[in-house]
């Protein structure tokens, strides 16, 4: 029973570990999605936005922009 509460510990910090990993990797994203729509490449690439770049180069849906959209504000209309 001991082992099994230990076993159910570590895969709890498991768990706490990765989501702050991924949290960081979003955060990251969103910087680096801020930088991209202020660069106006997607302009180059022939999207109308970086949201609809986002959209369809990296299959973000919507509520995936909108979430990275807040944690770095894209200067974008938010009329899509």
């Amino acid at each position: 029973m001991l082992l099994m509460a230990q076993e159910d510990a570590e895969l709890a910090d498991r768990l706490r570990e990765l989501r702050h990993y991924i949290d960081g990797l979003e955060l990251e994203f969103s910087d680096l999605a801020a930088e991209f729509a202020a660069s106006r490449q997607w302009e180059n690439q022939g999207s109308e936005s970086a949201i609809d770049w986002l959209r369809g180069e990296q299959a973000v849906g919507e509520p995936g922009v909108r979430e990275r959209d807040r944690l770095a504000p894209l200067q974008l209309p938010h009329d899509v």
